[in-house]
């Protein structure tokens, strides 16, 4: 399965695509919309990864490097979406 990058929330927010560097949000979905969290990793110990808060993954760099490292993210916890937050 393809993981793929939207940015239609970042756009309606600020009226342009995202570039430069800073904090950047991400938000992963499932093919069928149902959200993904670190929560979906180990049950047993219920972990929560790195980057991830109240189930958003944060990166902070550029977009160019932000958006990178939530694609392996995503495609890691078997996202189909992962959006950039604004």
């Amino acid at each position: 399965m393809k993981t793929r990058i939207e940015v239609r929330e970042y756009l309606i927010a600020h009226g342009h695509s995202p570039r430069g560097t800073g904090a950047w949000a991400f938000r992963m979905r499932l093919a069928n919309g149902e959200p993904i969290s670190s929560d979906r990793g180990d049950a047993a110990t219920g972990w929560h990864a790195a980057g991830w808060h109240d189930g958003i993954y944060w990166v902070n760099g550029s977009y160019t490097t932000a958006k990178a490292a939530a694609l392996r993210e995503g495609r890691r916890l078997g996202a189909a979406v992962v959006s950039v937050g604004s």
